[in-house]
């Protein structure tokens, strides 16, 4: 994603944290906001909301094999904190 797809963050901020179950799993998450978006691996102290999910559902919607509206409710993502900031955020990677 690059500065011109982002952009439209302005000042906003959110962290979006992953926690991916399964190997090759762990814990990442990336920072957006100032018009970047910035991954790190790990555990940030303050996520906007956490995503907790298999490696298989994560490569599923990378791929686009599934919506990730689908997954809530088959019940493959399980979400925590601010349902608000996740569709600020999940509106930059629906392109």
């Amino acid at each position: 994603m690059d500065q011109s797809e982002t952009a439209h963050l302005g000042q906003k901020r959110a962290v979006a944290q992953f926690a991916l179950s399964g190997d090759d799993g762990g814990d990442w998450y990336i920072e957006l906001g100032d018009g970047a978006v910035t991954p790190h691996r790990g555990r940030h102290d303050k996520p906007s909301f956490t995503l907790a999910m298999s490696v298989d559902t994560w490569r599923s919607l990378n791929k686009r094999e599934t919506s990730g509206v689908r997954a809530y409710l088959r019940g493959d993502v399980k979400i925590t904190g601010s349902v608000r900031a996740l569709m600020r955020v999940a509106k930059l990677f629906a392109k």
